[in-house]
């Protein structure tokens, strides 16, 4: 993922994902049902998780013997950034954010059963123009459990930002005496994953 930030916040965000198993059989279903391109890009913003954006671009490539593919898209965001005096904060992760916490069960009873396990590594750029600086990035995180890992890790290199995430869930069953642990696993990674970058207009 790409992203370009202006001071006022707006963005530029171009992303390339290659999928496979659960997402390839989404997206087939998606092209079969969304036949024009105008659908298919009106569908797409209204299930995405971005501030409101214009779509540029959508590029849905799925082979025919295997199940794989990818999708290209580009973005116009209005307000990716928030701006407070000659601050900006700038989301890190907003395009592919963990957000399925598990609801508080003090009296739980039945285990959680995890079906599918599944692994996403992404790359994520952040450039900034010349009349911003760079003020303050978040720190590292590493989460090992067994119920899976996490990991987000950064460089600076003047004015750009480069994150790399990896997640990792595993297929298991977790007894109901472990349910707050789980819970609290899923909420590390949530609150990581809403790690902001900050960044001082000049």
């Amino acid at each position: 993922t790409h992203i370009q930030v202006n001071e006022k916040g707006q963005a530029l965000l171009k992303d390339e994902i290659a999928i496979g198993g659960l997402d390839y059989d989404y997206y087939q279903s998606f092209i079969t049902y969304y036949k024009s391109e105008a659908e298919q890009k009106k569908q797409f913003l209204e299930g995405s998780s971005l501030p409101l954006s214009q779509l540029v671009q959508l590029d849905i490539q799925l082979e025919k013997d295997v199940p794989k593919g990818s999708v290209q898209t580009e973005l116009e965001i209005a307000h990716y950034a928030s701006r407070s005096g000659k601050r900006l904060f700038i989301p890190i992760n907003l395009n592919n954010q963990f957000t399925s916490i598990p609801d508080v069960d003090e009296n739980r009873i039945n285990p959680v059963l995890i079906r599918n396990s599944y692994t996403e590594l992404d790359t994520i750029r952040i450039q900034l123009p010349e009349t911003v600086s760079i003020e303050s990035v978040p720190k590292a995180v590493h989460i090992a459990s067994e119920y899976g890992s996490y990991q987000m890790q950064f460089e600076t290199k003047g004015n750009e930002v480069q994150c790399f995430r990896s997640l990792k869930m595993l297929s298991k069953e977790i007894p109901a005496d472990q349910y707050t642990d789980w819970r609290a696993f899923c909420k590390k990674i949530a609150r990581s994953d809403k790690a902001k970058l900050v960044a001082t207009v000049n």
